[in-house]
C-alpha cells in the first residue's frame, strides 16, 4: 500500500482529478488511478451520473494504492465498466473530489456545470439490471416508433393502447414502471447533470438505453392516461404521481427543446421542483440547481455556510432579480430597472403566502423559505420584482396541507437589505 496521502492539494481552481479503470475480470477486486488534469484544456473524459445511495455497507476499491471504501451502489457500477473493458478517463464526484475537505468540495461543486458540459459523454446508472428492463426497452422502442413525436402523444392521450394493440399484461409494462421508478429519478444533483449533458445515455446493469428513448417516454408517461394507468396497475398510485413529478421536476419536458428566456428558470420554480426532488444535505438543494440558471453566481456555493444562511441568500437574491415576462402570444418583454409591470405583481405573493413551516425551520425570517420538502398539495410558481406590491385578489394564496394562507399585506426590498411587514392570514382548507 502506498504511504502518500490519496489526495494532495489541486494546483488551482480550475483543476479536476480523472480515475481510470485498470482492465481485469473483478475477481482480484477493483483498481483504479487518479489523476489531476486542466478542465480547461483538451483531455478527453466522460462524467458518471449516479445515486450515492446506502452508505450502511461500503465495498472497498483500490485507489493509487490506498484501500478506500466506496458506497455499493458506486462499487457497482465500476464493476460493471470492468467487465466492459471501460478504457476512458472517467469523472466521478465520490472519488474525485477530496469529500473531506470544504474548501475544495465548494469550488468543484461550482464547476460542476462546466464539467458535465465537457464531458464527452455522461453516462446515468440507474443500478442494476432488473427483471422487465429488457421486455421494457422493447416496448419503448415500439412505442416510439409509433409515436415519434410529442404532438402525437398529446392527440392520443386515452386511446394510445387500442391504436397500438398492446396486451395490457405485457411484461414491459411492468419494466416501464420500474425504471421511471428508480432512485435516481428522484436525486437533486441529476437536474444539472441531466441538462447539462451533451450526450449521454442510460445504463441499467449491463443494458444501455437511449436517452432520447427514454425522455420521449418518460413524456409519455406524464400525458397519456392509458400508460398512467397502466404503470399505477400493480403499485400504489401515489408512487407513480410521485414518480411522475420527479420528471417534470427533472426537465423531462423540456429536453432538447431551445431555452427562450437567457436566465433560464426563475429561482422561485427550482425552488418548487426541489421540492420533488430528494438530497442528503439540505444546503444541495440550493447548491445543486444553482447551474441551470445564470441570474446567481456559482460563487454563492460554500459548504461552510450553515443552512440558514445559505437558504436567506438565495431568497435576498430572488427578490433583487428582474426577470423576463413572457406573455400568452410568446413575446418577451425585458423588465425595466425603473418600471414593474403591474399585472405581474400578483406573482410575489403566491411565494412570499407558501409560508407554511416545517418544525425544522425556526431558524429562518419569516420571509426566507424553507427549500426542504414540506408537503405542499400545490407548489407555487413566482417572480420576484424590486419595488412595492399591493395585492388585493382572492387568487393569491396557496394551499399547504389542510389550510390555506393569504397574503393581505405589502411587502418592500430597498437597497439596505430592509424588508416590508407581509401579513399573511391563515384559514381552514
Amino acid at each position: 500500500m502506498s504511504d502518500a496521502p490519496l489526495y494532495s492539494q489541486l494546483p488551482h481552481q480550475r483543476a479536476i482529478r480523472l480515475l481510470r479503470i485498470k482492465s481485469g475480470t473483478g475477481k482480484e477486486g477493483i483498481q483504479i488511478t487518479l489523476e489531476t488534469f486542466d478542465l480547461d484544456s483538451n483531455t478527453q473524459f466522460k462524467g458518471l451520473s449516479y445515486v450515492w445511495g446506502d452508505d450502511t455497507s461500503p465495498c472497498e476499491i483500490i485507489c493509487n494504492g490506498h484501500r478506500t471504501p466506496i458506497r455499493r451502489n458506486l462499487w457497482g457500477v465500476l464493476l460493471q465498466l470492468q467487465k466492459q473493458k471501460f478504457d476512458c478517463r472517467l469523472w466521478v464526484d465520490a472519488i474525485c473530489i477530496n469529500q473531506k475537505d470544504e474548501e475544495e468540495k465548494s469550488f468543484q461543486v461550482a464547476m460542476m456545470r462546466d464539467i458535465y458540459k465537457r464531458a464527452a459523454k455522461v453516462i446515468f446508472w440507474l443500478g442494476e439490471q432488473e427483471r422487465y428492463d429488457e421486455d421494457a426497452v422493447n416496448l419503448m422502442r415500439s412505442f416510439s416508433r409509433r409515436y415519434p413525436h410529442e404532438s402525437d402523444l398529446e392527440r392520443n392521450r386515452v386511446k394510445i393502447l387500442e391504436e397500438m394493440s398492446l396486451s395490457s399484461f405485457d411484461c414491459g409494462w411492468a419494466g416501464w414502471a420500474s425504471l421511471f421508478s428508480r432512485p435516481w429519478f428522484g436525486r437533486v444533483w441529476i437536474v444539472q447533470e441531466f441538462s447539462n449533458a451533451k450526450n449521454s445515455v442510460f445504463m441499467s446493469g449491463a443494458l444501455e438505453i437511449p436517452t432520447q428513448l427514454l425522455v420521449h417516454c418518460g413524456f409519455a408517461t406524464g400525458v397519456c392516461v392509458a400508460i398512467r394507468k397502466l404503470v399505477c396497475r400493480d403499485r400504489d398510485v401515489r408512487d407513480t404521481g410521485k414518480a411522475i413529478l420527479r420528471l417534470l421536476a427533472l426537465g423531462i419536458d423540456q429536453f432538447g427543446r431551445e431555452k427562450r428566456v437567457e436566465d433560464g428558470p426563475r429561482i422561485s420554480d427550482l425552488w418548487s421542483r426541489s421540492q420533488q426532488l430528494e438530497a442528503t444535505d439540505s444546503r444541495d438543494r440550493v447548491f445543486a440547481l444553482l447551474s441551470t440558471q445564470t441570474a446567481v453566481g456559482m460563487e454563492m456555493i460554500n459548504y461552510r455556510k450553515s443552512e440558514a444562511t445559505v437558504y436567506t441568500e438565495i431568497a435576498a437574491a430572488a427578490l433583487n432579480i428582474l426577470v423576463p415576462r413572457i406573455t400568452w402570444e410568446g413575446s418577451i418583454f425585458q423588465p425595466s430597472q425603473l418600471k414593474v409591470e403591474w399585472n405581474n405583481l400578483h406573482r410575489v405573493s403566491r411565494f412570499l403566502a407558501c409560508k407554511f413551516r416545517s418544525s425544522g425551520s425556526s431558524d429562518l425570517s419569516s420571509w426566507v423559505p424553507d427549500w426542504k420538502p414540506i408537503g405542499f398539495n400545490f407548489i407555487p410558481l413566482t417572480r420576484y420584482y424590486t419595488g412595492t406590491a399591493g395585492f388585493t385578489y382572492p387568487y393569491h394564496h396557496a394551499i399547504a396541507k389542510d389550510k390555506v394562507s393569504q397574503l393581505i399585506g405589502f411587502f418592500f426590498y430597498n437597497r439596505s437589505n430592509s424588508l416590508g411587514v407581509v401579513h399573511i392570514r391563515d384559514s381552514s382548507g
